[in-house]
């Protein structure tokens, strides 16, 4: 229940009563799954470029009109303390009297710190480390028997280095041959620089906590002043932080709220899916959407790059041709060339759309289906790697294309373990977007999210069980009302580090 003191601190905070009170129902009651889907495949749904498709897009893409803006939107708020986390365990281990060093290194994670002590000098972050150590010799008092135990230390300690409080993003991630560490930061700097034309600004947007907005513009400052200038004067770098008013509230096992130490209900951040609030602000003609972490270096990026363009080409065709039809059906009305509209809707989104079954008249429906947000999704081949699969899933007007997480079906049903095992490819979160319609205003994205997609994480806080209500997912349910595309990417296009052991790659 919401006390008159609660009452008092949600309306000072800015923050509205009764959705507190909805968000507290929604997490009392059973969260309803995901039902009627079906998988998208290569023959369902997942559509394949022919090389001569792919150079044509890439085409499209490099001689655009140079009025269009572009964005590369990249989450980049997340902590490096799952990178570490066997670091962690390892140093929580050896506290214990009874360590059993034999035992401990038969484990995964204790696998990982032997994958770090074998090499641990082909790790990016290595000289930084070492460097650290040898000036910090007399203070830290490491001899070689204890070196390593001190290197993790020094890495994780926010007295020293602190690379696990850091966000991912300021991790170094690489090294050049000149031994230069580059962080996935920098390395998506470069990779937005690559791809974009010469004609048109390049602009990054980062989103991240805002207790580290010094440390990005250091990292900022010392990477502009590596590049030549006419393309500094070109790029632009832009900041965001989750909005305090998209954290939802905490409730404990019994579904009552959880309280800090002065009494006040807690908030947590809503999940990636508050990100929607930061999109929505954005004007601009497109955007690449990534992950911070999904990144590689030099040659190795070129295939990755290369797919930001295709993705890129490829909505800017299918855009164009929208743009055409919705001015048409604004000029001609019931006199438009519908059956062209019908065919593209069919090719394009939903093979078995029947505009029969819709109660609107047809200008109206084929005008509501265009008229929307736009994306073109890369997938890859499953290998077994964690990622939102693709669906059809059903709506109000028919099938469309849906990126669903695990956490969103019902894994009691074999029918969901069935879908999940037939999927065949994943969402890597390489996503190309058009906000604006054919006037260049933009549309309201929470207009077309799915509110009935929201997640709900169960997690530990020390012996106390809690439950997190997280908004629907980015390009989950916050993007289920969008006309959608799925195209295959290859595998090399997708290189997280999700463990610091990826970095060896």
């Amino acid at each position: 229940m919401i006390s008159e003191m609660d009452y008092k601190h949600i309306t000072a905070q800015g923050r509205s009563v009764e959705l507190v009170e909805r968000q507290l129902e929604l997490l009392s009651q059973p969260k309803s799954k995901m039902n009627q889907l079906a998988v998208a495949t290569l023959r369902n749904g997942i559509k394949q470029l022919s090389s001569a498709e792919q150079t044509l897009a890439i085409k499209l893409f490099r001689q655009q009109e140079k009025s269009n803006k572009w964005i590369k939107f990249i989450p980049a708020s997340g902590a490096a303390s799952r990178m570490f986390a066997a670091l962690y365990e390892y140093l929580e281990a050896k506290k214990n009297t009874d360590f059993d060093a034999a035992k401990f290194f038969n484990t995964p994670s204790g696998n990982a710190i032997k994958t770090l002590r074998a090499n641990l000098k082909r790790f990016p972050f290595f000289s930084r480390v070492h460097g650290y150590m040898h000036t910090h010799q007399k203070t830290l008092a490491w001899t070689e028997s204890n070196y390593f135990d001190t290197f993790i230390h020094v890495l994780l300690d926010e007295n020293h280095l602190g690379f696990g409080k850091l966000p991912k993003a300021l991790i170094p991630f690489f090294t050049d041959e000149k031994g230069r560490e580059y962080t996935a930061f920098e390395a998506q700097l470069e990779e937005a620089i690559a791809i974009s034309p010469e004609t048109l600004p390049i602009e990054v947007h980062f989103t991240i906590s805002k207790e580290f907005q010094n440390a990005f513009k250091e990292q900022e400052a010392a990477f502009r002043n590596q590049l030549p200038k006419h393309i500094a004067k070109r790029l632009s770098i832009h900041y965001s932080y989750q909005h305090p008013l998209t954290d939802t509230p905490v409730v404990n096992h019994k579904n009552e709220f959880v309280r800090d130490a002065q009494g006040a209900l807690l908030f947590r951040k809503g999940g990636h899916g508050a990100l929607l609030d930061n999109l929505n602000r954005l004007s601009c003609d497109a955007l690449w959407l990534k992950n911070i972490d999904n990144i590689q270096w030099g040659v190795a990026n070129e295939v990755a790059a290369r797919w930001q363009e295709i993705l890129a080409g490829t909505l800017i065709s299918l855009k164009a041709q929208i743009f055409e039809f919705l001015e048409d059906l604004d000029k001609n009305n019931s006199h438009a060339a519908t059956e062209e509209m019908i065919h593209f809707i069919q090719n394009q989104f939903n093979p078995s759309f029947d505009p029969k079954e819709g109660t609107k008249t047809l200008h109206v429906l084929l005008k509501d289906y265009l008229n929307r947000p736009l994306r073109v999704c890369g997938m890859i081949k499953n290998k077994g790697a964690a990622g939102g699969g693709p669906f059809w899933g059903m709506s109000m007007r028919g099938k469309t294309l849906q990126i669903v997480e695990a956490v969103e079906l019902d894994m009691e049903l074999s029918k969901s373990k069935d879908l999940l095992a037939a999927t065949t490819h994943f969402n890597p979160v390489m996503i190309c977007c058009s906000m604006s319609n054919r006037k260049g205003e933009k549309y309201n994205l929470l207009d077309f999210r799915d509110e009935k997609r929201y997640m709900i994480a169960q997690k530990n806080v020390g012996a106390q069980k809690i439950k997190i209500l997280e908004w629907p997912g980015l390009w989950n349910g916050g993007m289920a009302h969008w006309n959608t595309v799925f195209l295959e990417m290859p595998s090399q296009t997708f290189a997280p580090v999700k463990s610091y052991i990826d970095l060896l790659r």
